[in-house]
């Protein structure tokens, strides 16, 4: 929808929202308008941006879309038969297949001619019972993924934390021997009195700044 740019949408302000190619937070433009084109549960394709061939479900409510969104919805005749959730999955599995991106954005011609796999019962009709299950299970196993790939960047970011952690412990423990060292020289150097090194006050006053080994 051409008209619905950003001065159009500032200058009507109210409660529909706008889908658009986001894939972020409520995928709309952040600025609802006083109007609506579409009513109803549908599937959300973004034509443009980065991540264009994006499928997302939209539930029942009003709203419109601009020009980097399609919206595709189940026939009126085929709406007690066919299940939309299990259409979005097999969508997208279909566009991991595919590969649609920026440098491949889809068309509605490459939209029309997706062949769906549909589940059909004993007697050869559309089973949306058996729709629903599977729908149902790929909803599960892509949360389950989601929530696994939280928890690898959680622990990712831990592990990180741990690498700075150490690295700047080792750090602190380099400069201690350092510091041993070079009192260690020192003591050396002044030769108190004969018998051990003085080593044992190196360890005294690296122990001041930090961590040091004795030394023998």
């Amino acid at each position: 929808n051409g008209k619905l740019n950003k001065e159009y949408m500032r200058m009507h302000p109210g409660p529909y929202p706008v889908y658009t190619a986001n894939t972020l937070g409520t995928w709309t433009s952040g600025l609802d308008i006083d109007s609506f084109k579409w009513e109803g549960e549908c599937i959300r394709l973004t034509t443009n941006g980065e991540y264009a061939g994006t499928f997302s479900y939209i539930p029942e409510g009003r709203y419109s879309m601009n020009g980097d969104a399609g919206r595709i919805t189940i026939k009126e005749e085929f709406r007690k038969s066919i299940d939309l959730e299990y259409i979005l999955c097999t969508l997208q599995e279909i566009r991991r297949r595919q590969g649609f991106q920026w440098t491949k954005k889809p068309r509605e011609s490459d939209v029309y001619a997706l062949r769906i796999p549909i589940p059909v019962d004993v007697n050869g009709n559309f089973d949306k019972k058996q729709q629903k299950m599977i729908a149902k299970q790929y909803r599960y196993i892509e949360d389950f993924k989601k929530s696994l790939s939280e928890k690898m960047d959680e622990a990712e970011a831990a592990a990180a934390l741990l690498r700075c952690a150490d690295a700047g412990a080792r750090g602190r423990l380099q400069t201690a021997h350092g510091d041993a060292r070079s009192l260690h020289g020192f003591a050396e150097a002044a030769d108190f009195g004969g018998g051990r090194p003085a080593s044992v006050l190196c360890l005294g006053r690296a122990s001041a700044g930090g961590t040091a080994a004795a030394h023998g």
